[in-house]
């Protein structure tokens, strides 16, 4: 999936993912880091689920922080999933 989102995405992307926070430490770890960091790409948690965070993380990967994000809050699957239940 990482490798997938390096090849397709532009510099400078950004992956909301529930784990991003320990996520892209692992990415950043694996052979995939080298690809990863000449991107620049991280990731960022969804909104509501960074809110479950310690304080640090959130300052790092909250979505309502992180320049070029804007307002979205990375939940648009949960609320389609919601909707079908």
């Amino acid at each position: 999936m990482v490798a997938k989102i390096l090849e397709t995405h532009d510099k400078d992307t950004m992956d909301g993912y529930d784990i991003g926070c320990s996520f892209e430490t692992t990415v950043k770890n694996s052979s995939l880091g080298a690809d990863f960091a000449a991107k620049n790409a991280r990731f960022c948690v969804p909104a509501f689920h960074g809110y479950t965070h310690n304080h640090v993380c959130q300052l790092k990967f909250h979505p309502n922080i992180l320049k070029g994000l804007g307002i979205e809050d990375l939940e648009t699957l949960e609320r389609v999933f919601s909707a079908t239940n």
